[in-house]
């Protein structure tokens, strides 16, 4: 855990106090399951050591966007990473579900996907998995290349059998600075509703020599629960 120096004057003498860093919206497994609770959601049984509970609504709408598909995530992340989550004020839901090292490189995010007709979200459908996982890495207008999907397998069923795909990814981002820095990362995929749901999960191609199993222990942990209304807790 990160600490902090902190100065402390006593009796005109000024003292150093080493004091934890609390991650950012980070919460305790009990938390998580009270949330987990309040929809009737199965309880998180296991968080890694070193590692963050991480519980979102997603799918409230907006002013410009109806309720179509609200869902409840579920994922772990590493503790020194900082999170963010969904908010919503007067005028609805913003803001996403990711957390990061950003100092590092190290990044986690959902990205939602629409089901278009012909989609059909499986371990034989690469060419749907790679479009996705190239749309979500280019959000920001980043030039990607030698985009490369290294092996599909079938993650861990979740509840009522609900399927998860993971896929190794690689690939190549030009900066503005006009080099190149190669990344590889980790994605779950699964359709609940009318979405397909991606947790990706990204780091530097260096940093994953030390961090891949890290990186395989956050897409593992995803979960997505379909909401049968629009109600959510507060």
């Amino acid at each position: 855990m990160k600490v902090a120096a902190v100065l402390v004057s006593t009796f005109g003498l000024t003292d150093i106090v080493i004091q934890p860093i609390q991650p950012v919206n980070a919460i305790s497994i009990e938390a998580a399951n009270e949330k987990l609770g309040e929809y009737s959601l199965p309880p998180m049984l296991f968080v890694p050591p070193g590692f963050q509970p991480i519980v979102s609504e997603y799918g409230r709408g907006n002013s410009k966007t109806a309720i179509t598909n609200p869902i409840v995530v579920q994922f772990c992340a590493p503790s020194k990473w900082i999170v963010e989550k969904i908010n919503v004020n007067a005028n609805g839901e913003a803001g996403k579900i990711a957390a990061n090292d950003y100092i590092k490189g190290d990044s986690s995010f959902m990205f939602v996907t629409p089901v278009t007709s012909g989609d059909t979200l499986s371990m034989d459908n690469k060419q749907l998995l790679s479009k996705i996982l190239q749309k979500s890495v280019s959000q920001k207008g980043d030039n990607t290349e030698s985009f490369k999907v290294n092996s599909i397998s079938q993650g861990q069923a979740g509840v009522n059998g609900q399927s998860y795909i993971l896929v190794d990814f690689q690939y190549k981002i030009n900066t503005e600075a006009g080099f190149l820095v190669s990344r590889r990362g980790q994605a779950s995929f699964t359709n609940v509703g009318t979405d397909i749901q991606t947790l990706v999960t990204l780091t530097t191609d260096k940093r994953y020599k030390k961090l891949e199993e890290t990186v395989k222990d956050v897409a593992k942990s995803f979960r997505v629960y379909k909401l049968n209304s629009g109600v959510f807790s507060t």
